[in-house]
């Protein structure tokens, strides 16, 4: 009996051994399939990282083309040799800038960029460099503008194909929205300034639709960061003026150009020109900041995810082993409790029989002397 109950609970135990075993193993499955999603996430993380390093280049690139097409059309605009002597020097200091932005985005490190940025960088130079050979003071001023706008769009379309092709969070996408309505920003500038300093045939279509398309493209890259609203909506609150000439001029153009040709008009818009480029670099630079800061974000909330399930899988394995020794052990104890309680049966069986032997031994020699009743 002792034997019996002995057996029920080294199989009880084994069998409790075991149940553990398969619900440890399941936790360390289940710790993997969550350590791999969250390296797959990691992944994304870099990725959207690397990304956002090239739309900020591609928004640097952006924003020095669109002062250039700004300083270049001031220039051929300019009337009598002295202001256009003073806009050539400002106009070349213009270029270097421009220069030095693309040659500093290509020195960078190569990790993130991929071959079709490098390539379109060396088209953009290129383009550049044909079409400022090509300027005289009788280059027509609506073609200037037209170029600046094919080069920007150039950029733009390698920012929304980078976009579509890796499905990224929103950050990124916000803020092609922003280099877009930037560069159309940039050509109503440039329009604004034809109308003002020249009487050459204007298209008012074309201006209004600029200046409606950028307002709109700002509003939606600003949607997902409302800090970047915020100081847009500070900076042109700190200088109202800017946005009254430019809605006057606006209008001016919807209604038919009445005002057009006022030099006080003019100087007012030029300085809200210099002044909207300026509103438009801070933004962008407080775009930047927001976004590397989510990014930073992600990536650490990333990591320490995947810290945490690393963890608990090395804990479940740790605990898959120690379960596996557990019942190896438990298995063994079983056979070789087994084997000494066979033994000890088995002797105790033996004794047993001798017993009984000499037992019937002792019976049939009490038999032999058993006196006889007959003679």
């Amino acid at each position: 009996m002792a034997i019996k109950k002995l057996d029920y609970s080294q199989r009880s135990l084994a069998f409790i051994s075991l149940a553990l075993g398969f619900l440890v193993i399941w936790t360390a499955v289940l710790a993997g399939v969550l350590v791999s999603q969250t390296l797959k996430e990691e992944g994304i993380a870099k990725q959207t990282n690397g990304l956002f390093i090239i739309h900020e280049d591609i928004g640097k690139i952006s924003f020095a083309l669109g002062r250039e097409l700004v300083s270049t059309v001031n220039l051929l605009l300019s009337q009598g040799s002295k202001e256009r002597e003073s806009k050539k020097d400002l106009h070349d200091v213009t270029w270097k800038i421009t220069d030095n932005v693309l040659r500093n985005v290509q020195e960078r490190s190569t990790d993130y960029v991929v071959v079709s940025v490098s390539q379109l960088l060396d088209q953009v130079q290129v383009k550049l460099k044909k079409f400022r050979s090509t300027l005289t003071s009788e280059s027509n001023p609506y073609e200037l503008v037209k170029f600046y706008q094919s080069v920007s769009s150039m950029l733009l379309n390698q920012c929304f194909t980078l976009d579509n092709k890796n499905k990224l969070p929103v950050p990124s996408l916000s803020y092609t929205l922003f280099i877009q309505g930037m560069s159309q920003r940039f050509g109503e500038l440039g329009l604004g300034i034809i109308y003002m300093k020249s009487d050459l045939p204007f298209n008012k279509t074309e201006y209004l639709a600029l200046r409606a398309g950028s307002t709109q493209l700002l509003s939606m890259s600003f949607h997902f960061l409302p800090r970047a609203r915020a100081k847009w909506v500070e900076l042109h609150q700190q200088e109202p003026s800017v946005y009254q000439v430019m809605e006057l001029v606006a209008e001016d153009i919807f209604v038919g150009g009445q005002l057009r040709g006022r030099k006080e008009l003019s100087k007012a818009y030029l300085d809200s020109v210099t002044e909207e480029l300026a509103m438009l670099l801070l933004t962008k630079e407080v775009l930047n900041t927001t976004l590397v800061s989510t990014i930073e974000r992600l990536t650490q909330s990333t990591r320490n995810t995947l810290a945490f399930h690393m963890s608990i899988c090395v804990v479940a394995v740790v605990a898959v082993i120690l379960c596996l020794i557990i019942s190896i052990c438990a298995f063994f104890r079983y056979v070789g409790q087994s084997e000494v309680n066979f033994i000890k049966f088995r002797n105790t069986s033996n004794a047993g029989c001798t017993e009984t032997r000499d037992r019937v031994q002792i019976i049939s020699d009490y038999d032999v002397f058993k006196p006889q009743g007959h003679l």
